[in-house]
């Protein structure tokens, strides 16, 4: 809440006086290295799915408005815990969760840190099905590996998918 009232209810209010919308991307973090004990159960696909719908009623009750997009992991390398075939089935899940509530943002995966991950991870998700239904970017960063001909077979996947790509990080 807030990151809502402090950045995102600001820029809507800019937007909206300068007639714009604003697109709102809600980007899933669990960088569970830096767990300290507890339990983490996310990586059970309804268990995802149910915390992306309580985040979805919650922002629409209390704010008006839900996420556009979902980002459905950050940096998976930094969660140990995940695999891309977990991820598939946790998008698969909470596009049908979301769905069944009168929602349907659309999905972003699987923003890797490093761009020679992404082809493999977007094959693994791709292959649960359901996962595709709402994964409509392909995304990645460009901390590591991204030299073209990377970039080039990231290119080639999203065709071969239908979705477009984003590189969505670098900073140097």
């Amino acid at each position: 809440d807030w990151r809502i009232d402090t950045t995102v209810l600001p820029l809507l209010d800019k937007a909206k006086a300068r007639g714009r919308r604003l697109e709102v991307n809600l980007n899933y973090v669990a960088f569970t290295k830096q767990n300290k004990g507890g339990t983490y159960i996310h990586t059970d696909a309804e268990e995802y799915a149910e915390f992306m719908l309580a985040t979805f009623l919650h922002m629409q009750e209390k704010y008006g408005f839900v996420p556009d997009a979902v980002e459905a992991l950050l940096e998976p390398e930094h969660s140990p815990d995940w695999t891309p075939e977990l991820l598939g089935r946790a998008i698969a899940a909470a596009t049908k969760r979301l769905a069944g509530a009168g929602f349907h943002p659309r999905f972003i995966a699987p923003s890797v840190t490093d761009a020679r991950n992404a082809v493999p991870w977007m094959q693994g998700i791709a292959s649960v099905p359901g996962a595709m239904e709402a994964l409509r970017e392909f995304s990645y960063h460009r901390y590591r590996g991204a030299r073209n001909v990377v970039v080039e077979e990231i290119a080639a996947e999203a065709a071969r998918l239908g979705i477009e790509t984003s590189m969505l990080e670098l900073w140097f």
